[in-house]
């Protein structure tokens, strides 16, 4: 006889292993009932059957909560939208060169000369479903080569706009769009094939759940003495065809 605990489990998620994570899986039988004179109870048969469960994970990044909201991350692209904005002093808008953003966050970097006199930088332009954003940036003194970043994601910028910023000799502000930040938005849930196994020696329990999507998540942030955890819970789309435990 096996007898399983925590240390012979594992969880992968699309055929990846899913790490610092717990499992749970709850499956639920209704009852089909029906009343009948001369009987002091209902008869009764297996009814339904639903599958749902619960995934506690150490935050080590956001992709599960991500999937929450959507099937894909949007990672952005990168690309120059304006090669130099002057820095003099003078309020200015100016129309961006290349105003596609790529779907991505926004970057302002000092060229030529640092910045003697902060100010701020106005971002316009769409987000990624192309509504109307606009994001104000603070620019302190920065030296050459340093740079502010919006924490918006951007579709288009089609217009920066500075507000007292300047420098020596005109040194200016290049606009351009960066790669490799993750964002998530709000679109179709993603759907995803969860497998949970337990091994000890020969023996082997096999949990598969295809085509879960998450039904809620939660981001928490705690003290020092915590190690921050995402609870999420799922559910099965099709528990006849998508919902399989097998035993060796």
């Amino acid at each position: 006889m096996a007898v399983y605990t925590g240390i012979h489990g594992t969880l992968t998620i699309g055929g990846q292993a899913l790490a610092f994570a717990e499992f749970s899986v709850k499956t639920t039988r209704g009852k089909a009932t029906h009343s009948r004179a001369g009987k002091y109870s209902d008869i009764q048969r297996p009814g339904k059957l639903e599958v749902n469960g619960t995934i506690k994970r150490i935050q080590i990044d956001g992709t599960m909560l991500g999937r929450l909201l959507t099937t894909s991350a949007v990672t952005g692209s990168a690309g120059t939208l304006h090669a130099g904005l002057t820095m003099d002093g003078t309020d200015a808008m100016t129309e961006m060169t290349t105003p596609d953003a790529q779907d991505s966050r926004v970057r302002l970097t000092v060229v030529g000369h640092a910045i003697t006199t902060a100010g701020t930088a106005v971002l316009i332009g769409t987000d990624v479903n192309g509504n109307a954003q606009t994001e104000t940036l603070t620019l302190t003194t920065l030296g050459v080569g340093e740079y502010v970043t919006s924490t918006k994601v951007y579709g288009t910028v089609t217009d920066v706009a500075l507000f007292t910023v300047d420098s020596e000799d005109n040194g200016t502000l290049a606009v351009a769009s960066i790669a490799g930040s993750s964002t998530y938005t709000v679109g179709a849930g993603a759907t995803f094939n969860l497998v949970g196994t337990v091994t000890n020696g020969a023996n082997t329990i096999v949990v598969t759940c295809n085509n879960a999507f998450l039904t809620d998540g939660e981001f928490t942030i705690g003290d020092a003495d915590t190690i921050l955890s995402e609870p999420l819970s799922f559910t099965v789309q099709d528990p006849d065809d998508d919902f399989i435990i097998d035993e060796t």
